[in-house]
């Protein structure tokens, strides 16, 4: 039987994480909030073009604070029972946005699809955009549309 006190820290290494916790807060930057505005995309989600087509899309979005160094990846994912597969499409120029309203712009001229099995193409897709911050993901904006991904 066990008795609280052998599980007792020692003090100098609860001081040794209060340290460690007040400097990580104080030079860790504070993870941006990201609200979307607006997203424009071409061809439209009304509109039946094949997987390959080409991509143009904006968004519109509000940061919270300044964002130096940042940028967009855009991301085409195929997800099967069996495999996921995850085709980089492209990224915006790394740039500083500041807190407030900004916005992106990508196109892409065709979405090589060459690799990914037919049989895979005809699932689902998934479009994501992630908005890329301070080296990590901030924000992934995901557009599902089974008709903008058939194969016709």
């Amino acid at each position: 039987m066990s008795s609280k006190e052998d599980y007792s820290s020692d003090s100098k290494y609860d001081e040794k994480d209060e340290k460690f916790e007040k400097d990580y807060d104080e030079y860790s930057p504070e993870v941006p909030k990201v609200d979307i505005i607006d997203i424009q995309m071409s061809p439209s989600f009304r509109m039946q073009a094949p997987v390959s087509a080409e991509i143009d899309l904006k968004i519109k979005f509000e940061l919270s604070r300044d964002c130096v160094a940042a940028y967009w990846a855009l991301q085409f994912l195929v997800d099967s029972t069996n495999s996921r597969i995850i085709k980089v499409l492209g990224e915006t120029q790394v740039e500083d946005y500041p807190d407030g309203e900004s916005d992106m712009h990508i196109h892409i001229d065709n979405v090589d699809v060459g690799e990914i099995p037919v049989s895979k193409l005809v699932n689902s897709g998934l479009l994501m955009a992630k908005f890329m911050a301070d080296g990590e993901e901030v924000v992934s904006v995901n557009m599902v549309n089974t008709i903008l991904y058939s194969t016709n």
